[in-house]
């Protein structure tokens, strides 16, 4: 987690994600974006840190230059859906 996140790490985002707390703020640390079969947008692929996600749920896309001083490389977007990526198989969670 010190690797990945560069924010304050004694506060309680890095607490939360340290600890794996479900109950705390959402932290999702996509890794890997793929193309969706329509070529229109994109699924992601990653790791919940902490929090819990559904869909439809709000959540707020931080680029690689986002900066808290500066959110332009920020935008918000709504969780489509979810799937659970198993060996070459994915359950949906529609």
């Amino acid at each position: 987690m010190e690797n990945i996140y560069s924010g304050d790490l004694t506060g309680p985002y890095a607490k939360a994600m340290k600890s794996c707390d479900s109950k705390g703020p959402l932290m999702l640390h996509i890794v890997k974006l793929y193309n969706s079969t329509d070529v229109e947008s994109f699924e992601g692929f990653g790791r919940i840190l902490s929090g819990t996600i559904s869909q439809g749920q709000q959540v707020r896309v931080l680029g690689e230059s986002y900066s808290p001083d500066d959110e332009e490389d920020m935008s918000i977007k709504t969780v489509q859906s979810i799937s659970i990526y198993q060996s070459r198989y994915f359950e949906n969670y529609d």
